[in-house]
């Protein structure tokens, strides 16, 4: 039996959501050429692009990031000097967005073969690949076997990743990172 073809077909898209927000120091000052993205919760490399669009700031240190999905996720930002600034966040947003700038310290991870993929457990939640390369995007994520080099807001964290079955393993104890000084984790 043929089934006759519809006449017309209406395909309805979303613009998506945006958020708008200020990006200034401790001190109150704007972050000028700051760099803002978003990275949804739960998305890995191969459901969102490893480098994920953003903007910059402007000379007051404003931003608007458009089309964006309707799931909570970070607001991750960073600039040259090494001042980063995270926010959790879930579009659409009824006021702008505020982040503080906080220097970065680093994190040096010992690789071990079994880890496929690395992720971070934080205040914020569970850090995605996606969401370590934002961080890391002066650094080195670390997979494969392979350590690497993250910059990372001051914190509480935890390291973990997943083996080539999928599980998890090579987690390392937790360990605070401080503004502007360098740690050492190893599984």
């Amino acid at each position: 039996m043929a089934v006759p073809a519809p006449s017309a077909v209406n395909v309805r898209l979303s613009l998506g959501h945006s958020i708008t927000g200020r990006w200034i120091t401790r001190k109150g000052e704007p972050v000028a050429e700051g760099w803002v993205r978003f990275v949804p919760f739960g998305r890995e490399p191969s459901g969102f692009p490893m480098r994920q669009p953003g903007v910059r700031t402007d000379g007051q240190g404003r931003f608007t990031l458009e089309g964006l999905p309707e799931e909570e996720g970070l607001l991750l930002a960073r600039e040259a000097k090494g001042s980063v600034a995270v926010a959790v966040v879930k579009p659409p947003l009824a006021q702008e967005v505020s982040l503080v700038a906080d220097l970065a310290g680093a994190v040096v991870v010992g690789g071990d073969k079994r880890c496929r993929e690395a992720f971070v457990e934080s205040r914020w939640g569970r850090l995605s690949s996606a969401a370590l390369v934002s961080l890391g995007a002066l650094g080195k994520v670390p997979a494969a076997g392979k350590g690497g080099v993250l910059f990372l807001p001051p914190g509480r964290y935890r390291f973990g990743c997943w083996d080539d079955e999928d599980k998890e393993c090579c987690w390392t104890r937790p360990f605070s990172v401080f503004s502007g000084e360098v740690v050492t984790a190893s599984p």
